[in-house]
């Protein structure tokens, strides 16, 4: 039981005006017209205090009126939560103490994942088929739950704090678990037959990194064939500077990702129709000659993103392009997205080995004490109060008419 708007409570102080009206009212009695006072006889004190306080019953009736109404006014809330205990633990978390789990077992706690649904642990599960659910979603749901206890272990990854951040309840203890660092092979390409460019991720709880070996000699690595990708780079003299930007960028990605970039540097006056390319990068004002496949085209414009996409296979450069525009706006990361094959494969790989997670003190706000308090005009309406008032209401007037009170 809890109210959502205590403040209305002072009204209780309210219940002294029935029974002063009770304690100050005396019932009329009968007029009875005799001849003389001789034959009557004096009646005790005790039996005149008894009408200093009469009709007991209304009294009760109308008390009890006033304390369901500052109830409802002040948003008495009697949804009871349930007598149970849960512990939620996330989808392969290492990190987590079996004899933690089995402890909390033994007092009574209920085992889940952290998953939708909420699925029960059964012995032997060590992970659940069902899909991986936000952090700020699953604590709503369990809050709708209504249970009395939660414990949560969670990685804390940062992609599932999604949505505004807000303070946990009173009843949920959230305890982030780390997993160990992790090291792997993100992919494996072949050079040529005896040697191999290895892409290895290693990642922690604070970061994520990645670097190229390339390994020589007896190999035994599944590797893929390195794949090449031809880009034309065209550049007249106003965008020269533009140009050395991109070049950079280009000599950045063709290190860093295993494919093998053949860039073919042309001016708009020399370009060939008969030239054959993966990609151009057309870095003009000029009207661009040929219509290949996939092009990146300058084209200065007001935008928030710097490259935007302008039909199948076409995307443009808002911007020109300076160091600050390159480092600020990621050019060497989104120029990846675009020109390496089976970028997403990758990130998919790389996201779930990921082992970053980000503290409990950013991922959620300190509770304060006026959190949960709604303002009285949105305060949720007990209907069985109410019910409850207007039938002792119509009870206290029936009594109130019946005793002409």
């Amino acid at each position: 039981m809890h109210f959502t708007n205590p403040i209305f409570l002072w009204a209780l102080s309210g219940l002294a005006i029935p029974l002063g009206i009770h304690l100050l009212s005396k019932k009329e009695g009968k007029v009875i017209r005799i001849g003389s006072l001789r034959h009557l006889q004096e009646t005790s004190t005790q039996q005149f205090r008894g009408i200093r306080l009469n009709e007991i019953l209304l009294l009760m009736l109308r008390c009890l009126l006033i304390i369901l109404f500052v109830f409802i006014l002040s948003g008495l809330q009697l949804n009871s939560l349930k007598k149970t205990k849960w512990v939620v633990v996330e989808n392969g978390l290492p990190g987590t103490s079996s004899v933690i789990i089995d402890s909390l077992k033994f007092e009574g706690y209920e085992l889940h994942w952290l998953t939708e649904g909420f699925p029960a642990v059964n012995p032997g599960d060590t992970t659940s088929d069902s899909p991986e659910i936000n952090y700020r979603k699953a604590i709503d749901q369990l809050t709708k739950l209504q249970i009395s206890d939660v414990i949560i272990f969670a990685k804390n990854k940062p992609d599932k704090f999604k949505g505004m951040r807000t303070s946990l309840p009173s009843t949920f203890r959230w305890i982030s678990q780390s997993a160990p660092p992790l090291n792997y092979i993100l992919a494996a390409i072949k050079i040529n037959s005896d040697s191999v460019l290895i892409r290895k991720g290693l990642t922690n709880e604070s970061e994520t990194v990645f670097e190229n070996e390339k390994i020589s000699g007896s190999i035994s690595i599944d590797a893929k064939t390195r794949e090449t990708i031809s880009v034309l780079l065209v550049g007249d003299e106003n965008h020269s500077f533009d140009k050395k930007i991109m070049d950079a960028v280009l000599a950045a990605i063709d290190r860093s990702f295993p494919i093998e970039l053949v860039v073919t540097s042309a001016t708009p006056s020399t370009i060939s129709n008969s030239n054959q390319n993966d990609w151009i990068i057309w870095l003009s004002d000029e009207k661009i000659s040929q219509t290949p496949a996939q092009s990146i085209l300058l084209r200065p414009q007001i935008s928030n993103d710097l490259i935007v996409a302008a039909g199948k296979g076409k995307w443009l450069i808002t911007k020109r392009l300076t160091p600050d525009v390159a480092l600020h706006e990621s050019l060497t990361l989104l120029i990846a997205h675009l020109l390496v094959p089976g970028r997403e494969a990758l990130e998919q790989i790389a996201d779930s080995k990921d082992r970053r997670m980000i503290s409990d003190s950013i991922a959620w706000t300190a509770s304060s004490e006026y959190e949960n308090i709604a303002p009285y005009t949105t305060a949720p309406k007990n209907s069985s109060l109410i019910l409850l008032f207007l039938a002792i209401l119509v009870v206290e007037r029936f009594v109130a008419y019946s005793r002409n009170q």
